[in-house]
């Protein structure tokens, strides 16, 4: 697989990952009722959580949309950082930088839309969705995978 190809699937597979988890959200809430939806296996079940705080219900919904509003500006931060020295990012950080991204939005657009996030998959006493592993893995990506220096800049 070339490098055109890479990154291309590096923006297009966040991107479909976003669109089901919105659509995963949808569903949850229009047709879970609270508490209540299906134990997939012991342990891990596919229900409708409201969760007004950031991750694990931390802190109260104001401080989780400044949180929110401040992850943003450092994301966009990084991306125009790295665009203004006309240096493209590598791909795999452009994996992790579009994880990142995809999640956020849409955990963001929940947060004003509602005031808190739509969580639906419950594994063991934790409300998650899929934005939410999309950052979690992004972060990982970034973590694992940065060389010493830092964030790589080529290609």
């Amino acid at each position: 697989m070339n490098a055109r190809v890479k990154r291309a699937l590096a923006v297009v597979f966040p991107l479909a990952l976003l669109a089901l988890d919105r659509l995963a959200k949808w569903h949850a809430f229009a047709a879970l009722p609270p508490g209540r939806g299906a134990v997939l296996v012991s342990g891990l079940s596919y229900e409708y959580f409201y969760n007004p705080g950031l991750a694990f219900s931390l802190f109260t919904p104001a401080v989780a949309t400044v949180a929110s509003a401040l992850a943003f500006i450092g994301l966009a931060a990084f991306a125009l950082r790295h665009r203004l020295a006309g240096k493209p990012l590598a791909t795999r950080d452009l994996w992790s930088f579009m994880l990142i991204a995809a999640g956020g939005v849409s955990n963001v657009y929940d947060r004003v839309a509602s005031g808190g996030v739509t969580d639906y998959i419950i594994f063991a006493r934790s409300a998650w969705n899929i934005a939410d592993i999309m950052i979690l893995a992004g972060i990982a990506l970034m973590l694992v995978r940065a060389p010493k220096g830092g964030i790589r800049t080529d290609a």
